[in-house]
């Protein structure tokens, strides 16, 4: 378990360019770990939908970001490490 969602979470409280800059700490330590970028992605998705009702300009930022790792995650990881990433996006439904 990683201490992601409490660096976002604080972020939030500076507003979008404060979590903006936590995410890009995060991916440029831990992007090549395939566990850790699995978590933040889904962490990010659920941000996304958290926010959905809450505060729209957080909500379309974690969503960009989410889609952001997503997209690197699909295009970085090797097999094995794309094969864990895509069956824990599928138990989450993503």
């Amino acid at each position: 378990m990683t201490s992601f969602d409490s660096m976002l979470s604080e972020a939030e409280l500076f507003g979008t360019e404060a979590v903006e800059k936590a995410y890009r700490e995060i991916r440029n330590r831990w992007d090549s770990n395939a566990k850790y970028l699995t978590e933040l992605t889904v962490l990010l998705n659920e941000k996304g939908l958290y926010f959905s009702r809450r505060n729209r300009r957080l909500s379309d930022l974690y969503t960009k970001l989410f889609h952001e790792t997503y997209l690197y995650a699909e295009q970085h990881l090797y097999e094995n490490e794309r094969s864990y990433f895509y069956s824990v996006m599928a138990k989450f439904n993503m």
